[in-house]
């Protein structure tokens, strides 16, 4: 006992101060709260952020569970000069007391300050990163320095998510990049080309049109490359190889001017890495819009069979895929985009098991065995063209149009053989070939302009859809039992063709009717007409 009580008031000790907390208050020189300032604990060695905090509305902030070592303190806000101390934890735990932070006489608008071992900075409603300030391997790609940063997290699959919310849209530069897929961008550019991170809510173009907050947000990272990587060629290639002709290989160049931005891609490999997203299989499939049934979509996946997609699942079989992509964009004149992709994917997955079962009941005994073999071919293709123009700033023209392509087929072989007793009783071959095609494009026209007096907004926009499919399937069970001359056949198939074609026009005008208050009739015609032939 005396032992225990003795180990116990060593380790207390210890377990207390092996991980220390800092608070503090941020004040300007006449003793206001400076909210939203940033307190970074940076590594000596290499300037790399540590730990990190940030004053809220009454200048306060805390840090907690600091490792102990030796830190320099950072507290950063614009329009004010960049204060640094060292600190020792534990030794400087507990309450830092009041920093004050002096005010920066450079006019901002005119003068860009950099601060070079700032990690982070909020402004206004955005927070910006600087890259450099978070150390990564020199082969490492942008999702490899998403995972650094404090606020965001990065999944296995390739998802991010920022304070809490899903990453909806990834730009460079400003600019989107190959579509609508967040994850070409983070897991192809290259670590060392960023220069900044900016994370924002990005509002809907009426809103930022009309100068009203509607509510809606979308989560978005802006990519700011460094100056050296705007203007030049950039891109790899890597190759390996392995035991039992096991092999992966990828290629990627990318240019970005002010003006244009250039991107190839490519990959193939058999080691079961798929060559697209979950966002790609939205996109193939015309879009969220084009899914959407009653003001819902429902997508249900009974097996890995279905969809040859990254969810981070488990992958039975070997899977052979490639991808390539190629990405152009170009504004003209300031604020005039015109840009379009293209998205090949494909994939083959072949499998060959072989399942056996025994059960015991009194007094006897029943097997089964099952061979099996596989083989699933998917490929998609996935174009997307569209303009964007606000050169003129009380009004906003969006035209998109998208065109998917699909094709997959399965053909299923096994063998089932079932015994009692150790004797045949009887045994069960089965073919299913399935294919499916399908051909689907939306196009999307949206028209704003900026009114005056109570007439905020007004609003116009043309939509069209299509889709036309084959799905065949054909299944074959032939079943013998025990002593029976002739197998039982079960032949089946069913042929599907469906087409539909959609056209939609709206208007709307957004009337102010008061402060805070507004009106917004909107006039829909749509038509819809589906054909299904089984």
């Amino acid at each position: 006992m005396k032992r225990l009580l003795i180990l116990l008031c060593i380790l207390v000790p210890v377990l207390l101060l092996a991980q220390t907390s800092l608070t503090g208050e941020v004040r300007d020189e006449t003793r206001k709260p400076v909210p939203f300032a940033t307190i970074t604990l940076l590594r000596p060695a290499d300037s790399t952020l540590a730990y990190f905090g940030i004053t809220n509305d009454q200048g306060s902030f805390e840090i907690k569970r600091i490792g102990h070592g030796n830190y320099l303190m950072q507290v950063a806000c614009m329009s004010f000069n960049t204060y640094y101390l060292p600190v020792k934890m534990p030794d400087n735990s507990g309450d830092f007391g009041i920093i004050v932070l002096r005010a920066n006489p450079v006019d901002l608008s005119s003068v860009e300050i950099v601060g070079k071992y700032i990690p982070m900075v909020i402004k206004k409603d955005t927070i910006e990163y600087n890259a450099g300030a978070f150390k990564t391997k020199p082969d490492a790609v942008v999702e490899d320095l998403l995972k650094k940063l404090p606020g965001v997290e990065v999944d296995r699959a390739g998802n991010i998510k920022a304070m809490g919310e899903d990453v909806k849209n990834v730009m460079v530069d400003g600019k989107a990049f190959f579509g609508s897929d967040p994850k070409v961008a983070t897991k192809n550019l290259s670590a060392d080309a960023i220069n900044k991170i900016q994370v924002y809510d990005k509002k809907s173009e009426s809103a930022e049109l009309a100068g009203i907050d509607d509510g809606t947000r979308e989560k978005t990272i802006n990519l700011i490359l460094k100056d050296g990587r705007k203007k030049v060629w950039l891109g790899d290639i890597k190759a390996g190889a392995g035991t039992e002709e096991h092999y992966i290989a990828s290629a990627k160049m990318y240019r970005f001017t002010s003006t244009t931005q250039f991107a190839v891609l490519g990959m193939l490999n058999n080691i079961n890495q798929f060559g697209f997203s979950f966002r790609d299989y939205i996109d193939f499939n015309g879009g969220i819009s084009s899914m959407m049934r009653g003001g819902t979509m429902k997508l249900e996946v009974t097996n890995d069979n279905e969809m040859p997609i990254n969810f981070g699942q488990a992958i039975n079989g070997l899977v052979t895929s490639g991808a390539g992509g190629l990405n152009y964009s170009f504004e003209p004149k300031k604020n005039s985009l015109l840009y379009g992709s293209y998205l090949v994917n494909g994939s083959k997955r072949d499998l060959m098991q072989s399942v056996s079962t025994r059960n015991f009941t009194p007094g006897s005994e029943y097997s089964q065995e099952v061979e099996s073999n596989e083989l699933t071919k998917n490929y998609s293709h996935n174009l997307n063209l569209g303009w964007k123009n606000k050169s003129d700033s009380t009004r906003t023209i969006l035209f998109n149009t998208n065109l998917g392509l699909t094709n997959a087929n399965d053909n299923d072989a096994s063998i089932a053989k079932a015994y009692a007793a150790g004797n045949l009783i009887n045994n069960l071959e089965s073919q299913t070939h399935l294919n499916r095609e399908e051909l689907k494009g939306n196009g999307a026209f949206t028209y704003i302009k900026r009114g005056k007096g109570a007439f905020r907004l007004f609003t116009a926009g043309a939509t069209a859809a299509f889709t036309t499919g084959l799905n065949n399937n054909d299944r074959l069970n032939l079943t013998k039992y025990l002593g029976s001359t002739a197998p039982l056949a079960d032949d089946q198939f069913r042929d599907n063709t469906n087409s539909s074609q959609r056209f939609g026009l709206s208007g709307s005008e957004l009337i102010r009717i008061g402060k805070g208050l507004y009106l917004e009739p909107i006039l829909k015609a749509n038509s819809v007409a589906e054909n299904l032939n089984r």
